[in-house]
């Protein structure tokens, strides 16, 4: 069962990285909420995170948001690239 218990050491491992990780990653987060918005609007966010809006959001929210968002720059992306094109050759021409 050498397999098996490999497979449970890296799992062990594995965990015990992202958890040591996990604390100046949420350290930096915090700073950098407390350096963005006021004490007023942390409370507020906290609010609209406890209510049934924030809870909804929470559990469907950010998974529909972030495919929309790939579509919408996957629309966009050819557009932004000829316009870019275009005006750097125009740029250059002149």
């Amino acid at each position: 069962m050498r397999s098996s218990t490999d497979a449970n050491s890296y799992s062990e491992v594995l965990g015990e990285t992202l958890n040591d990780a996990k604390d100046p990653i949420l350290r930096q987060l915090l700073e950098s909420c407390a350096r963005n918005f006021t004490i007023s609007e942390l409370r507020g966010i906290n609010d609209f995170y406890m209510s049934l809006a924030g809870q909804a959001w929470l559990r469907k929210g950010r998974g529909l948001i972030m495919p929309e968002m790939e579509r919408a720059i996957s629309d966009i992306q050819p557009r932004i690239n000829e316009t870019i094109e275009r005006r750097y050759r125009e740029r250059i021409m002149n």
